[in-house]
């Protein structure tokens, strides 16, 4: 029975970094967040030999890719992995002592002017999945609309807002989820993706279970 692997594949620039990245690897989270908030991906290496804060650092806006592969996980010998998506790295964090390197990267790209570029512009007689496939061209990436509720506008306006905040305003008056992941713009209807078929149940006390967390609080409830 072969031991049980899991590790993080790292593309950066469409350079496969995972070698280089894996003697220094301390820790990494992956947050997928359902809707209003990007993707996030960390990544905290030592950095005793000064390597990722001189010549290793890497660029901040560099793209990179991630996949979580498994080893010997179901079989012995098998191998497979779950991509993660397309990120952007936006913020890197050094520490001493001792000396660590954190890479923080997001999935909406500061490039792609989705936030932090106020627009002003209008649509007469249009659909909302027609404003969000203006917006994802605009922004260089592709649109994934997945709900059969397409709301009509007689007239639709753009002041001075972003064209993140813009479209998430319009997704929540329609009662529709807004993300953005590897490199599209996704807009969904959260009630259809819970009556799909259940992928998996996590038992209390079974296996594949390492560690949980729960938390309750009457902080933020509201009727």
């Amino acid at each position: 029975m072969q031991s049980r692997r899991a590790n993080l594949q790292l593309i950066y620039e469409n350079v496969d970094i995972s070698a280089d990245l894996q003697p220094h690897l301390i820790s990494w989270t992956y947050t997928d967040n359902l809707s209003g908030q990007a993707d996030d991906l960390q990544v905290t290496l030592e950095d005793r030999a000064q390597l990722w804060t001189g010549d290793w650092m890497p660029d901040k806006g560099a793209v990179v890719k991630a996949k979580i592969v498994r080893e010997n996980w179901e079989k012995d010998g098998e191998t497979d992995g779950l991509p993660l998506g397309q990120f952007e790295l936006d913020e890197i964090e050094t520490a001493s002592p001792p000396s660590t390197v954190t890479i923080k990267a997001t999935s909406i790209p500061e490039s792609a002017s989705l936030r932090g570029e106020n627009k002003n512009r209008a649509w007469e007689k249009t659909k909302l999945s027609v404003v969000a496939g203006d917006i994802a061209a605009g922004a260089g990436l592709k649109l994934f609309y997945d709900t059969d509720d397409d709301p009509e506008h007689d007239r639709i306006e753009q002041t001075e807002e972003s064209d993140l905040a813009f479209l998430q305003r319009l997704c929540n008056d329609a009662g529709l989820a807004l993300k953005v992941s590897d490199s599209q713009i996704v807009i969904f209807d959260e009630a259809k993706y819970e009556q799909v078929e259940v992928i998996d149940t996590i038992i209390k006390g079974e296996a594949h279970i390492i560690s949980y967390r729960a938390r309750t609080t009457l902080t933020g409830i509201y009727s």
